[in-house]
């Protein structure tokens, strides 16, 4: 379907859909009953460029349904919330010595002979 003729070489020049607001694929009306269609609004000048920008340079197929008016959208919203600080006591490390020492004593097979 092309509204204002061929525009492009190389990019699309099907006109932009757009159902009860939104914009879908030209592929809809497979699946679209046309007892559900309410009106359909062509707007091939520069007011559907203004609107919705470059994606309608080939014009704009405005579709309405029958279930599509009237209907409130509902919109879910969730969140979460979370604190985090650092720890406010003093962290005592172990130094080199005092950590050979301790893998010497969970693994005895570390345990070096000294012979000076």
């Amino acid at each position: 379907m092309r509204l204002r003729g061929v525009n492009s070489i190389n990019a699309s020049n099907t006109p932009l859909f757009i159902l009860d607001g939104a914009p879908v694929d030209v592929a809809i009306f497979t699946t679209l009953n046309p007892n559900d269609i309410e009106s359909v609004n062509i707007m091939k000048d520069a007011s559907s460029t203004a609107i919705y920008g470059s994606r309608a340079a080939n014009g704009v197929i405005y579709i309405t349904t029958k279930k599509g008016t009237g209907e409130k959208p509902v919109i879910s919203v969730g969140g979460s919330y979370g604190i985090s600080q650092l720890a406010q006591f003093p962290i005592e490390l172990m130094n080199a010595e005092e950590w050979f020492t301790f893998r010497e004593m969970t693994d005895p097979s570390l345990k070096t002979n000294e012979q000076f």
